[in-house]
């Protein structure tokens, strides 16, 4: 009868352990998505339109893939807390629309990537060519 309470009591402490990492992880993919979201529309307002903001929306989208791994922790650790079927079929639901999100930010972080290169591969050209360019004299002009 005692060895009973004292599993009772393990899976009641196990319990609350794991609804607190669960929370602690969302909190922490909550506060990483929204401090990068400050940080980067901060730099986005500095920028005045005078650069393209492909490196920000890269930043930006590492941003938004580290606090989805965050919660697909937390969403792990909801899974040693189902008690029931359906609450399975939920959570299997909320990891699958998690990690295709996650998989649609990679996509576009990879794809803003080559649109970066492009950019400071066009930049660098423009760059040598205006370097390139002989200066012209446009000193007085003798007839003699």
């Amino acid at each position: 009868m005692e060895g009973l309470q004292i599993a009772a009591a393990m899976h009641h402490f196990l319990d609350h352990l794991v609804h607190i990492l669960m929370v602690g992880l969302e909190i922490l993919g909550a506060v990483v998505i929204a401090y990068g979201a400050i940080v980067i529309f901060v730099r986005f307002l500095t920028l005045k339109y005078a650069t393209p903001c492909t490196d920000m929306r890269i930043r930006f989208a590492r941003t938004i893939s580290l606090g989805l791994e965050f919660y697909l922790a937390a969403e792990i650790f909801k899974t040693v807390m189902i008690k029931e079927p359906a609450d399975l079929i939920s959570v299997a639901v909320i990891v699958v629309l998690r990690t295709v999100m996650a998989v649609v930010v990679h996509w576009e972080m990879k794809h803003d990537m080559e649109t970066l290169k492009e950019e400071q591969e066009l930049e660098h050209a423009q760059e040598h060519q205006h370097k390139s360019k002989p200066a012209l004299d446009h000193g007085p002009v003798s007839l003699s």
